[in-house]
């Protein structure tokens, strides 16, 4: 069944049709599509994804699970809707599995190997989650090899065949080999070499159902699979203790390779003697032509709708932000190849709900206003670079998938934490879209972004910005660029940190004897309903037309533009700091806390700028006069927004009575044309008179006037 966007639209409005028959009740889904593409106009853009003017095509392949015919048949059909539209695409795989050869000749990685063939066609996967157990195993099979699996006291779940581990071996050539399973209680089943392959079973008496299949595989480069499959029958279940698989080899030493792909056991997770953790980026992920996305971590605690503060890890000390994630796979492939290829944002990660899913017991992942909630797993990370590639694609249609990859790879960004590039965890380091496009420029072009930080781990402390108060954080870069942005860290939401409808508002000044002389450039306004309580507000600083000097000082201060309204902020609970300072409503003086405010300076070398859009996007906000006015019965409003986000239109009568509400959806930066036919909301003419249009967007507010004559 296909749903157009208007019958999709239909169910999310006050009176449902009930024709979208079709739910995400995993959630999975929802989220992923909220990374890469949302547009998240409930919230004014706050949690909008990488690419959230992206037209989205979601192929559901089943619920939770479903075979690799789905996801062909899902390249299919994007391939075909692509083509239709005229249109290029990229293509999310958040899916993969541990089973099979490692090598990129699945059918799913040959048919993205085709799908990508073609130019202005990507397809991005997830590398795997390991989740931090060990699953491979490696090394040189000689006249007999055996492994041993570990199988606890745990309580099955009920089901049929939902008890079980499979662990796949791949041997690198035909060696006449002949495999032998044996059970904690002595059974047996042995599968001897045939060209054409055998499979036999063993007891399902006291210990469960077991399989040694013993076949030729389907890789290019003669590989040979031995596989043991233990599992339940709904009445006998694998028993606890120690289960062992022999592979004996007639022939010359081998190369193998075996993975414990699926090791849930009820309530218990079945082991491998002697697995690590190398090589287990999954298919398929593993194909030449796919972008394999590893997962690192952007965030360790977030506020949650039931009014409190939520952490991975209370452990003093086990912060793991910046770092990578512990369940991210590994590689290379079988076949030696580099994989993953990159690594994005993939824990911590806030996106959008489903309202289908089953969010029993989850509330403390959930954000405020219900509408978000907290995921991880590198298929989390995998949306980041989908819609990266989509930026591309969109200034670039005709891109090809490898340059694209080539792109990405070129411009990560690299750390303390990700260490010497390319290697089998981070692929080739950070992703970052703004190296990445300015490498499609000039690729000579290197763009660095550095964040000055001057609060350290301390406690908190919390300071209340309200009235005449401002607060101001001394920087100095130490390479000259453009000041592009700032975070602003607020309390948890236990303390209530954003009262009032006022807006935050963002200056630079120079710096006189430690605290802030002169201002520099524009004020950025933030209205409070952009910012959230809990964590780290980004707040991007372009508007400000402010370049900075290496070696330099400089002061971002920030303050209330409602003196009734207040914010309270996070600083370190330190004694010795010695960048802050605050203003009391008539002077300024330093203080020795450190306000977790840190300011982000962006260096281009290569290109002649960084400004918050190109292309002839416009840098200001207007609101033109009507056309034709007076009018009868219609007229034209031409506007331009500078920045994306919420745009609303609304009419009001001389007495200042709401009319009509023209426009209240989010926009890109652009300039755009709306027609009013001179009706109420309820459709209905209204009389001759003076009427009043108001265009909101952002910070920005104007009103015209306009007359309808009869």
């Amino acid at each position: 069944m296909e749903y157009t966007q208007a019958q999709i639209s239909a169910e999310l409005g006050s009176s449902p049709p009930g024709k979208v028959r079709e739910q995400d009740t995993f959630g999975h889904g929802t989220h992923v599509a909220g990374t890469a593409a949302g547009n998240d106009v409930l919230l004014t853009g706050k949690f909008s994804g990488m690419a959230p003017d992206a037209d989205i095509i979601v192929v559901k392949g089943g619920n939770g699970t479903f075979p690799e015919s789905n996801i062909i048949d899902g390249l299919t059909y994007a391939q075909q809707q692509a083509t239709a539209l005229g249109k290029p695409i990229v293509v999310n795989l958040s899916l993969g599995a541990q089973l099979g050869p490692h090598d990129g000749s699945t059918a799913e990685e040959i048919a993205i190997n085709s799908f990508v063939s073609t130019a202005g066609r990507v397809v991005a996967v997830a590398a795997g989650n390991n989740v931090g157990n060990p699953s491979h195993i490696g090394g040189t099979a000689g006249a007999s090899t055996t492994f041993t699996f570990t199988v606890p006291t745990y309580t099955a779940s009920p089901g049929t065949g939902t008890n079980q581990f499979i662990f796949d071996l791949w041997l690198n050539s035909n060696t006449n080999v002949s495999a032998s399973a044996h059970s904690p209680n002595g059974s047996t089943a042995t599968a001897t070499y045939s060209a054409t392959g055998v499979s036999i079973d063993g007891s399902s008496t006291a210990d469960g159902l077991f399989t040694v299949a013993n076949a030729p595989s389907f890789t290019s480069d003669g590989a040979w699979e031995v596989s043991l499959w233990v599992r339940d029958d709904g009445t006998h279940y694998p028993v606890a203790g120690t289960w062992t698989l022999t592979v004996t080899n007639p022939g010359s030493p081998v190369r193998y390779d075996g993975w414990l792909g699926v090791q849930t056991l009820g309530n218990g997770l079945a082991s491998l003697s002697g697995a690590d953790m190398n090589e287990t980026v999954t298919a398929p992920a593993t194909a030449i032509g796919a972008i394999a996305a590893a997962a690192y971590v952007t965030k360790w605690n977030w506020p949650s709708y039931v009014v409190s503060q939520y952490t991975y890890d209370n452990t003093p000390g086990a912060d793991r932000t910046g770092n990578i994630a512990t369940f991210s796979a590994i590689g290379p492939t079988r076949d030696g190849r580099q994989k993953p290829d990159i690594s994005a944002p993939g824990e911590g990660i806030a996106s959008a709900l489903s309202s289908s899913s089953d969010t029993t017991g989850l509330y403390w992942l959930i954000y405020p206003g219900q509408k978000h909630i907290i995921d991880q797993g590198t298929s989390m990370a995998t949306p980041h670079v989908t819609g990266a590639a989509a930026l591309i694609l969109g200034a670039f249609p005709s891109a090809t998938a490898a340059s694209i990859k080539t792109l990405l790879t070129a411009g990560a960004a690299t750390d303390a934490f990700t260490g010497t590039v390319p290697n089998m965890t981070w692929g080739y380091g950070k992703l970052d879209i703004l190296q990445a496009f300015s490498k499609m420029i000039s690729p000579s072009t290197v763009v660095t972004r550095t964040q000055y930080a001057y609060d350290g781990t301390a406690a908190n402390n919390l300071d209340t910005l309200t009235g005449a108060i401002k607060y101001a954080v001394r920087f100095t870069p130490t390479a000259s660029g453009r000041l592009t942005g700032m975070t602003l860290n607020l309390a948890g939401p236990t303390f209530f940190p954003i009262v009032g409808n006022g807006n935050l508002k963002c200056d630079v000044y120079t710096s006189a004897s430690g605290v802030p002389g002169t201002k520099m450039g524009s004020s950025v306004i933030v209205p409070f309903k952009y910012l959230l309580g809990g964590t780290q507000n980004y707040i991007q600083l372009l508007g400000s037309g402010v370049s900075v000097t290496s070696g330099v000082d400089f002061e971002i201060v920030v303050s209330v533009d409602n003196p009734s309204s207040k914010l309270l902020m996070r600083s370190e609970a330190v004694t010795g700091g010695t960048h802050s300072s605050k203003f009391n409503g008539s002077s300024w003086a330093t203080v020795v806390t450190n306000h977790r405010i840190r300011a982000i300076v962006t260096t281009p070398n290569g290109v002649s700028s960084i400004g918050p859009a190109g292309g002839g996007v416009p840098e200001e906000y207007a609101l033109d006069q009507n056309y034709p006015n007076p009018f009868n019965p219609t007229t034209r409003i031409s506007y331009t927004i500078a920045e994306r986000g919420l745009v609303s239109i609304d009419v009001f009568d001389i007495l200042g009575r709401h009319v009509s509400t023209l426009l209240n959806e989010v926009q890109p930066a652009g300039s755009y044309e709306i027609t009013w036919n001179g009706r109420n909301n309820e459709n209905l003419p209204v009389t001759s008179g003076v009427y009043f249009y108001r265009l909101r967007s952002g910070s920005f507010a104007k009103t015209n006037k306009m007359v309808l004559l009869k």
